[in-house]
């Protein structure tokens, strides 16, 4: 049983300690009793409530039965600039695309971010950053979706001016040195993990397919993708067999998704969101693993497995990882990683083992397989083709087509 919070504050820097980037933080769990923490929880009418689970805050959370609706952690009265990190440690979690996002007074909902729970590693994830008082988590259709605990931090005080500039603000990272190092211990790996970390970086333009199964959550995807990471476009096509097909195209921080089966279409509007600066991965005061995701300005969902492979890069920190050699592939230079599942991770996705084939220049995932005891695949990613800085010139149609469905945004 972790113990419950309701408040925290920020320590004050002396001696060796540096200052924690951040003033104050509030937690919000799942069905709470009156005056546990200061929030409540909105929707959830398609999330069933489980207790006695192993790995969530307080042994409890909302599973989602039915691919609909949404979830949410509301503040009443007190709409403020947050960093929102979420606790992602249950097996049942594998929704591949949950969205995360925020609403403000108004009404406004923004998307902070697009995890996908099933790869995530277990602990704190960084899932935006936005203003507004109720957060929120919408399942994707594509595994389950799952909410725990959620924890805000904030910068400075309730002024919109002292504290409306996009940043993340760290979980209350540990400085003492008593927690174990979350950075990986071969330098060549901790490079490695550096290079995929800052993958956008890497390329202006990107363009390619890629095919995704995962024997867990029944994923079994071919995905085809257009990114300029310069013009913060992308057009990416989902395809799942022969009759279901998603179409997502996203323009200077707008987003239309087509559903053609269904004859229906949802606008989103994404969060303007930097680079995060600091630490990608470390562990907090209570010597819990945080994880801080990276942003996608393009809104290139799907294709981020490949071209910003931020999930796989964090297992450097959380499996049994070695340098396996290097091997050619697509005509690319790869490092090829070898590593064995730790029990979280190993137990949801049903592998023991895995190897993965990095790109040398760039720190695009390549290739990924992972296998059961009995050396069956039990998931793999395999990238059919892949380019970059093409001078793609990318400016994707954001008009629905007439007579469709616009479904909601949440």
């Amino acid at each position: 049983m972790r113990k419950r919070a309701l408040l925290s504050c920020a320590l004050v820097a002396t001696g060796l300690f540096a200052a924690p980037a951040w003033a104050g933080s509030v937690q919000c769990d799942n069905d709470r009793a009156a005056g546990q923490y200061p929030c409540d929880n909105m929707g959830g009418l398609n999330y069933v409530y489980r207790s006695g689970q192993r790995g969530d805050w307080n042994g409890d959370d909302r599973l989602n039965s039915t691919n609909t609706g949404w979830y949410g952690w509301f503040f009443p009265g007190v709409e403020r600039s947050y960093s929102f990190y979420a606790w992602l440690n249950n097996s049942a979690f594998t929704d591949a695309y949950a969205r995360y996002g925020v609403i403000d007074t108004s009404n406004a909902y923004r998307q902070t971010a697009v995890i996908n729970q099933n790869t995530a590693p277990g602990g704190w994830n960084y899932a935006g950053y936005g203003r507004g008082y109720l957060f929120t988590v919408t399942p994707s259709g594509n595994g389950r979706n799952g909410a725990d605990i959620v924890q805000l931090y904030y910068a400075d005080g309730l002024a919109a001016a002292a504290d409306a500039a996009p940043r993340v603000t760290e979980a209350n990272r540990d400085f003492s040195g008593r927690c174990p190092s979350a950075t990986p211990a071969d330098p060549r790996i901790a490079a490695l993990q550096q290079r995929m970390l800052d993958a956008p970086d890497a390329y202006r333009d990107a363009v390619g397919s890629v095919d995704l199964r995962f024997r867990n959550n029944g994923q079994n995807e071919a995905i085809d993708f257009e990114v300029s990471r310069t013009q913060r476009s992308s057009f990416v096509r989902i395809a799942r067999g022969q009759d279901r097909v998603e179409e997502h195209a996203t323009r200077n921080g707008s987003s239309l998704s087509l559903y053609p089966q269904a004859k229906a279409y949802k606008t989103t509007l994404l969060a303007d969101l930097p680079a995060p600066g600091g630490p990608r991965v470390y562990r907090n005061a209570r010597c819990e693993a945080v994880f801080v995701h990276r942003g996608d300005a393009s809104g290139a969902i799907g294709a981020d497995n490949v071209i910003a492979p931020q999930n796989y890069a964090f297992w450097l920190s959380t499996e049994d990882v070695r340098i396996a050699g290097r091997q050619r592939l697509l005509g690319r230079e790869a490092t090829v990683v070898a590593g064995k599942h730790a029990d979280y991770l190993g137990e949801k996705l049903g592998a023991a083992t895995f190897r993965m084939w990095v790109d040398d220049k760039t720190g695009a995932l390549l290739r990924l397989v992972g296998r059961d005891r009995t050396g069956a695949v039990a998931y793999s990613i395999d990238v059919r083709e892949l380019r970059f800085d093409t001078g793609l010139e990318l400016k994707p149609s954001m008009a629905a087509p007439q007579g469709w469905s616009r479904l909601e945004t949440r």
